[in-house]
């Protein structure tokens, strides 16, 4: 189980839900605050 990195990024997304989301493939932060 991943760990959440809220603490240590200041972000508010869920590390599990973003590569089941991405399948690992487009990880960029860029990215991942699109998806919010």
């Amino acid at each position: 189980m991943l760990h959440d990195t809220t603490q240590d990024t200041g972000e508010t997304f869920d590390l599990s839900l973003v590569l089941k989301d991405s399948d690992g493939e487009n990880f960029d932060s860029a990215h991942l605050k699109d998806k919010l």
